[in-house]
């Protein structure tokens, strides 16, 4: 079975490799994107689809709110995670995006905030098959479960 796969997009290199490290020792394919147009480039050749971006919000160019605004037209349905240290510009982006993140969180909050992500994710009923496999089903039940715990306790 295929991994899951990420597309990770920032113009500094050490973050590129911390997420390629963190996110492969999680069980993604890790594609790293030096710059908005990189990543642009890499959602049209996709080999395999992506499960989610994830982009820091500063970069030359392009700032990741400009790409989120064109991934989300090429790519409604895929989840966009932004990434800035200015509260300001998280604030400014969260209507856009699925989700934002503080630069410099932990470790485990990145993780755990991507994996929310990507329980949120409704199973869309295809029309090639017309209903859900019993495993979507009971992921998207499963998903839907542990948000809500989250939302009330």
């Amino acid at each position: 079975m295929p991994r899951p796969r990420l597309l990770c997009v920032d113009d500094d290199s050490g973050i590129r490799e911390l997420y390629h490290a963190l996110f492969s020792s999680h069980g993604y394919e890790v594609v790293c994107a030096e710059t908005p147009g990189q990543a642009l480039t890499e959602l049209r050749s996709q080999t395999a689809p992506f499960v989610a971006v994830i982009s820091d919000y500063e970069m030359p160019g392009m700032n990741g709110l400009q790409l989120a605004a064109i991934v989300k037209r090429s790519h409604p349905g895929l989840p966009f995670i932004l990434i800035s240290g200015s509260p300001r510009d998280l604030a400014e982006a969260s209507a856009m995006v699925d989700a934002t993140m503080e630069k410099g969180c932990g470790i485990r909050e990145l993780v755990d905030g991507v994996e929310t992500v990507l329980a949120a994710r409704v199973p869309v009923v295809t029309a090639r098959s017309g209903y859900l496999s019993l495993g979507s089903a009971l992921a998207g039940a499963a998903s839907l479960a542990f948000l809500l715990s989250r939302l009330w306790p």
